[in-house]
């Protein structure tokens, strides 16, 4: 009887691949043809699913499985493994058509044309996507009542299911309870809204990316897209954020070597996308930019987004005969422009670079080139090259929702480690920077919170040859402080994780252990250091999770001119 059991678990285990596969082969097809855009291609799309999603079903009731449901031990998980096909079977047939006639339904081409979002195509779909949503929430709950297996592999296709399930009705309830009521509002249908976009530079860090040297706009009038003009960042100098709190005074312009104005090229020094909008929008009401215009929130751009758009759309020439394209234009912006063109010139470059990408956008050049943006958005926003705020309730909702919303360390959770850089050599010494952080989980055996040792890593690779060679806008102007030129004279903030804390601070290769303060209503360690070419700094130090965490910890922080940090971990335990 044992090795008859035997036999049959493992046939049972191999077909169970083979329903996973057709299972996951059913959802692919849906999330490539929206990272590649060929929403023009839905009766394919939804012919594949259904073709998949029979294939597991056939498998799941065949000769073997039906015996196989009668049999002890086994017999539970074979009978899940046979509804749970059922369901997505069903799904395929019955609720998918629903969502993919209203793709049909819209015709992308004019959908976006000639700088206009139409919002009206899109709220006639409103009682089409409620009739979809209630067939979805019908196969939701026929899953529910299934129950959860046991063995690992019909546990992996389960959980596979189930959390396909839990994103499409997470977007699919956004879409018709947020979305479509308040799109034409958030489109300007009722009044126009405005943008201010903050283009950032990296090379010159702040908290949340880096100092501001240009803004621009993006307005929506019912429904038209307009991008303003940019301005450089020296026609908003008269004017400061009034609204700076005690902790970002102590921290910012209290200490040195430069103490922050919090003018416009400042107010990106707050690590929280909101802060950042609250404190650019004092600024706006007092300029000529608030002039009888609200401002309803605030877009952060650094050049690695722009990059991305460059990559997406096509290569991008500029008035010099320079072509920027998908992999040099970061680089350009962050560093070559200050060789290449007059102080005076910089700013112009990359707002004319990010103003031609976003018109091609808006002018319908492609579903593909959008998609393809869409699909690397989440990585641009999760490393801080593109945030947005809205001081809309609903519309921030949806960005935070999406991860567009970039925030300090509050979710207990999801721990995350905050590391927040702020440079105080006026210079554009930011591109030499590099910084890396390694990950260590060190307490697999205890029975506590999950503790990791953390080494964060600066280093100044700009050499004195190169120092010579570079203007002082570049390396810094301190006068009668030559040997200031150069370095990188960096405030750096340790924000824990939520319910969490940081502890046993040491400090190799120059520089101060940190010391606690506050900011952003939590207690951080700060400290400073002055890196000259060449040197090298290593922070250690624990940090310790709340007994809440369920992931890994991460590292969120001050963006470099790379898509992604540089976090390694070399090792990790079981999350309990």
């Amino acid at each position: 009887m044992a090795a008859c059991l035997a036999a049959i678990a493992g046939v049972y285990t191999v077909q169970a691949v083979q329903i996973h596969n057709h299972e996951n082969a059913a959802t692919n097809a849906v999330k490539r043809a929206v990272s590649e855009g060929k929403f023009t291609d839905v009766d394919l799309i939804v012919e594949q699913m259904q073709r998949e999603s029979a294939a597991a079903r056939d498998i799941a009731h065949n000769g073997w499985w039906n015996r196989a449901a009668c049999l002890p031990e086994i017999g539970h998980d074979v009978q899940v493994m046979q509804r749970m096909t059922d369901v997505i079977a069903d799904l395929a047939e019955q609720t998918v058509p629903k969502y993919a006639n209203l793709v049909s339904q819209l015709d992308f081409k004019t959908l976006f044309l000639d700088g206009r979002i139409d919002a009206d195509a899109l709220v006639k779909l409103e009682p089409a996507l409620e009739k979809a949503n209630e067939s979805l929430n019908e196969r939701i709950t026929e899953y529910d009542a299934i129950g959860r297996p046991h063995m690992g592999v019909v546990v992996g296709a389960y959980d596979s299911g189930m959390n396909v399930l839990a994103t499409a009705k997470k977007v699919m309830t956004m879409s018709s309870d947020i979305v479509l009521p308040n799109i034409k509002t958030w489109l300007g249908y009722d009044k126009v809204q405005t943008y201010a976009v903050l283009a950032m530079t990296t090379a010159e860090m702040r908290g949340s990316g880096g100092l501001v040297g240009s803004v621009g706009t993006v307005t929506f009038d019912r429904g038209k897209v307009v991008v303003g003009d940019f301005i450089p960042n020296v026609e908003l100098l008269d004017y400061k954020a009034t609204n700076v709190n005690k902790d970002e005074y102590a921290l910012y312009q209290l200490d040195g070597p430069i103490h922050l104005r919090y003018d416009v090229r400042d107010v990106t020094n707050a690590p929280s996308t909101k802060r950042v909008a609250e404190l650019f929008r004092d600024i706006w009401n007092q300029s000529p930019l608030g002039d009888g215009v609200m401002l309803n929130g605030v877009v952060l751009a650094d050049p690695v987004f722009v990059q991305s758009l460059v990559k997406a759309l096509g290569d991008v020439k500029l008035q010099d005969g320079k072509v920027l394209t998908g992999k040099s234009t970061a680089e350009y912006l962050l560093n070559t422009v200050y060789k290449d063109h007059a102080l005076d010139d910089t700013d112009g470059v990359f707002s004319a670079v990010a103003k031609d990408c976003v018109n091609r956008l808006m002018k319908g050049e492609g579903a593909r080139a959008l998609a393809s943006l869409a699909k690397n958005l989440p990585t641009l926003a999760r490393y801080r090259h593109f945030n947005v705020y809205s001081f809309n309730k609903s519309l921030e909702t949806v960005f935070t929702e999406l991860g567009l919303t970039a925030n300090v360390p509050r979710d207990s959770v999801k721990p995350q480690l905050g590391i927040y850089i702020t440079e105080k050599n006026p210079s554009k010494v930011g591109w030499y920077i590099e910084r890396s952080t390694t990950v260590k989980q060190t307490n697999c055996e205890s029975s506590g919170p999950a503790t990791y040792h953390v080494e964060y890593t600066l280093t100044n690779m700009l050499t004195e040859e190169e120092k010579e060679e570079l203007s002082s806008y570049v390396t810094g102007d301190w006068g009668a402080y030559p040997d200031r030129g150069g370095s990188g004279m960096e405030t750096i903030i340790f924000y824990p994780p939520a319910g969490g804390q940081l502890k046993d601070f040491s400090v190799t290769g120059g520089g101060s252990v940190p010391t606690t303060g506050a900011l952003e209503w939590a207690e951080v360690f700060h400290t400073y250091v002055q890196l000259r070419p060449g040197q090298t700094v290593t922070y250690s130090f624990d940090a310790v999770v709340s007994e809440d965490a369920t992931q890994k910890l991460e590292v969120d922080e001050t963006p470099t001119g790379q898509e992604a940090a540089d976090v390694k971990y070399t090792y990790l335990c079981p999350v309990r």
